[in-house]
C-alpha cells in the first residue's frame, strides 16, 4: 500500500509538472510576437531567445515597413564592444516580428538584408522582391494600312516576386510551390486532396490560403 500511495505522488507530481509546462507554451499564431533583439541561430530565435536585447547594442538598422525588409548596417555590443557582423547572425526581431537573413546572392543591397516573416506558424512565410533586365521586340504599325515600319528589341525592368516558406521545426526553407508546400503537409490528408483538386491560376490563388489553414489546423509553440 505504501509503495502504490508514493507511486500515486509521483503520478500526480507528473501530471502537475506537465500542466505548468503546457500554461507556458505559447501557440505561435500567424501574429505571435516574437522577443525584439537579434538571434544569433535559428535554434535560438526556435526558442523565442535572442542573443542579444537591443537596448545592449549599438545598431544602424533601416527598415520598410512596406516591403518587409530590414537592412542593418552595423551591430555593436555597448559593454564590450565587441562588433557583431550582420552577415553572422540568423536574424532580428523587431517590434515582435522576426526578420531572417538572406543570402547576399538574393537581393543587390550594399548591406546585410533580413525579409520579414509576414507569416509565423509552423509553416512561415516570407518574400521579397528583386528586379530584371528583359528584351522585349515592339514593333510600330502605319495606322492607314496597318503595315509594319519599323522594329527595335527595348529593355525593360520586371519586378519578380520571390515566395518562400520556412518551417519551424528545424529551419529549412523552400520556394512556395505546390509541390514543395504538398511534401512538408503530409499530416494533413484533407488539405492535400485540397490543394491537388485546384489547377492553373486558382492553384497559385489559392495556396498562401491553404498555408493559413495548415498553420491553424497544426500549432506549434515555444516554451
Amino acid at each position: 500500500m505504501l509503495q502504490r500511495k508514493y507511486l500515486i505522488i509521483h503520478l500526480l507530481g507528473c501530471l502537475s509538472a506537465l500542466r505548468v509546462q503546457a500554461q507556458m507554451a505559447e501557440s505561435i499564431t500567424k501574429n505571435f510576437k516574437f522577443r525584439n533583439g537579434v538571434y544569433r541561430t535559428f535554434e535560438e530565435w526556435q526558442k523565442n531567445r535572442p542573443t542579444w536585447a537591443w537596448d545592449s547594442l549599438d545598431a544602424g538598422v533601416l527598415t520598410n515597413p512596406q516591403t518587409f525588409l530590414t537592412q542593418v548596417e552595423h551591430l555593436t555590443v555597448r559593454k564590450t564592444g565587441v562588433v557583431i557582423v550582420p552577415d553572422s547572425v540568423w536574424g532580428v526581431v523587431l517590434d515582435g516580428i522576426p526578420y531572417l537573413r538572406l543570402p547576399k546572392t538574393a537581393l543587390q543591397k550594399p548591406l546585410t538584408a533580413f525579409a520579414g516573416l509576414q507569416l509565423r506558424g509552423k509553416i512561415c512565410y516570407f518574400s521579397y522582391e528583386t528586379t530584371q533586365i528583359v528584351r522585349v521586340p515592339i514593333t510600330a504599325y502605319n495606322p492607314l494600312n496597318g503595315i509594319p515600319f519599323i522594329s527595335k528589341i527595348i529593355e525593360n525592368e520586371r519586378t519578380i516576386i520571390h515566395e518562400k516558406i520556412l518551417l519551424f521545426e528545424n529551419g529549412a526553407i523552400a520556394d512556395l510551390t505546390p509541390e514543395h508546400f504538398k511534401k512538408w503537409i503530409q499530416d494533413d490528408a484533407d488539405l492535400i486532396a485540397a490543394v491537388n483538386a485546384f489547377k492553373g491560376d486558382a492553384l497559385n490563388e489559392r495556396l498562401f490560403k491553404c498555408l493559413l489553414i495548415y498553420d491553424d489546423r497544426h500549432p506549434v509553440y515555444v516554451h
